[in-house]
C-alpha cells in the first residue's frame, strides 16, 4: 500500500488521540514538542514500511525506548500508544486494501505489521529493562557506599568514645 501519501494523516489521528488523554499530555507538554513528536512518528510508519530491518532499524527502536524511559514515560502508556497507533494502521490499510479489492493480501499484510509492531515493542521493552536494571544497580551502589560511610562514622564516634571514657 501506498503508506507514504497517508503518513501525516495517520500521525494527526494518532496525536489526536494521545492528547485527548491528560496524562499524555502533560508529558507532552508544548506544541514544539508535539511538532517534533510528529515528525519523528511520521519517519517511524515510513520506516516500518521501508522493508529494511537492518542494524540502524534496530537501534532506532532501542533509541525510542530511551528517550520514552529518560522523558518519564511508563511502559503501560506506551504500550497504549503503541496499541492506538496499529488500530489505527489496521483500519486504514484494511480499507484501502478492500477499496482496491486486494482483500486476499489484506490478512498477510496485517500479519506482517502486527510482527513489526511487536518487534518494535520487544525492542523499546528490552530498553526500559535494561534502564531500569541499571537504575537498581546505581541504587545499590548507591546504598552500599552510604552504608560503607555509615559505618566508617560509627566506628570514627567509637573511638572518640573509648577515648573520652579513659
Amino acid at each position: 500500500p501506498d503508506i507514504d501519501i497517508s503518513a501525516s494523516s495517520i500521525v494527526d489521528e494518532f496525536y489526536d488521540d494521545q492528547v485527548s488523554k491528560p496524562e499524555i499530555e502533560r508529558t507532552i507538554g508544548d506544541a514544539g514538542t508535539l511538532g517534533r513528536l510528529k515528525h519523528h512518528m511520521s519517519n517511524y510508519i515510513l520506516d516500518m514500511f521501508s522493508g529494511y530491518y537492518d542494524d540502524i532499524y534496530v537501534l532506532s527502536r532501542l533509541r525510542i525506548g530511551l528517550v520514552h524511559d529518560r522523558i518519564g514515560v511508563p511502559p503501560m502508556l506506551y504500550i497504549s500508544s503503541i496499541r492506538t497507533l496499529f488500530q489505527i494502521l489496521r483500519q486504514r490499510l484494511t480499507s484501502k486494501l478492500s477499496a482496491n479489492k486486494q482483500c486476499s493480501t489484506c490478512h498477510k499484510i496485517l500479519e506482517a505489521l502486527e510482527k513489526i509492531i511487536l518487534f518494535d515493542l520487544t525492542l523499546v521493552m528490552d530498553t526500559y529493562i535494561h534502564a531500569l536494571v541499571k537504575q537498581v544497580s546505581n541504587s545499590k551502589i548507591e546504598l552500599e557506599n552510604y552504608a560503607k560511610s555509615l559505618e566508617e562514622e560509627v566506628s570514627s564516634r567509637t573511638k572518640e568514645l573509648i577515648e573520652f571514657a579513659q
